[in-house]
């Protein structure tokens, strides 16, 4: 089964109308040839992240240890949101500070604040109340627009992944159902 993270890569590349079997290949026999010249690219280290869930969708944070306001906003990296590969070594991952599990990556300057955000959202407090408890002060204006707009922002792209998954399963489910009845 093909998960959502790699149903967004794909859309993003364009591919559409992929069967649920993709995966399946051929025996291939492989002999040993010279070295190449070039030296393979190493695959970077997985920085600590911190990971909260939203609607089923789990959001994962690059921490931020400054405990200051910082513009929450989610920033775009790439077009649509959806990271089109799903490489270790793909070079845009190190550009993500804020990733999703249908594969959506965001540049974030205030990550600490967004997390708050998350969270309050999560379990049904306020996020201004939230962020203001964790800054131990009252919240000025533009910070309360900020937080604002952050929250319908995230929560928009946890619906948005909420029915993306709900669809990849119905696919799946249809192409299972074709399976069995041409078996």
């Amino acid at each position: 089964m093909t998960p959502p993270f790699e149903w967004n890569a794909l859309k993003a590349e364009g591919l559409y109308r992929i069967p649920d079997e993709w995966r399946r290949g051929a025996l291939a026999v492989f002999f040993s040839a010279p070295r190449a010249i070039i030296p393979r690219p190493l695959a970077p280290c997985e920085d600590e992240w911190i990971e909260e869930v939203l609607l089923g969708m789990r959001i994962r944070m690059r921490p931020q240890h400054d405990g200051n306001f910082h513009d929450p906003s989610l920033l775009s990296l790439v077009p649509g949101d959806i990271l089109s590969s799903v490489s270790r070594r793909e070079p845009r991952r190190r550009l993500a500070d804020v990733w999703t599990s249908g594969n959506r990556i965001f540049a974030c300057q205030g990550r600490y604040i967004l997390r708050q955000i998350v969270h309050a959202v999560a379990v049904g407090q306020s996020p201004c109340e939230t962020v203001a408890a964790s800054l131990h002060r009252p919240l000025q204006k533009q910070e309360a627009q900020l937080i604002a707009r952050s929250a319908h922002m995230i929560l928009r792209v946890a619906r948005l992944e909420r029915k993306e998954h709900a669809l990849c399963e119905e696919d799946q489910e249809h192409a299972r159902v074709a399976r069995t009845s041409r078996a």
